[in-house]
């Protein structure tokens, strides 16, 4: 909750840089997945770098406790389906099916992203 708070409070303030550095610090040196997860949910809610979000994704689906994380995944594709970026959700989404072949809410994203395509063409 304390961590939720900070990063409510650093969205609206726009000082970000300390809680980068304390969540790039502990995000390498941990073993638990959170901090990376955390990251990646204060640069979305903050709107950050498209890049430094981008970044943060694939450092979580290099780390061991997160590679078979169906929701990560899920993430990111969105996250690439918001920026109607459909080439790249299509890329990992591919990169989903190679590392959670069972989940079948990975391969229904395919709906989702052709979905999306077909509309922005229209």
């Amino acid at each position: 909750i304390l961590l939720l708070d900070l990063s409510t409070n650093n969205s609206i303030n726009k000082i970000s840089n300390p809680l980068r550095i304390y969540f790039d610090f502990y995000a390498l040196k941990s073993d638990t997945p959170f901090f990376i997860m955390f990251s990646i949910q204060n640069e979305m809610l903050k709107s950050g770098s498209s890049n430094r979000i981008m970044s943060q994704f694939e450092k979580a689906i290099d780390h061991p406790k997160l590679k078979s994380s169906i929701s990560l995944w899920r993430n990111y594709i969105w996250f690439y389906i918001q920026k109607n970026d459909h080439n790249n959700a299509k890329k990992i989404y591919y990169r989903a099916i190679n590392h959670v072949p069972y989940s079948k809410l990975i391969w229904l994203e395919c709906l989702n992203i052709e979905s999306f395509t077909k509309k922005r063409n229209h």
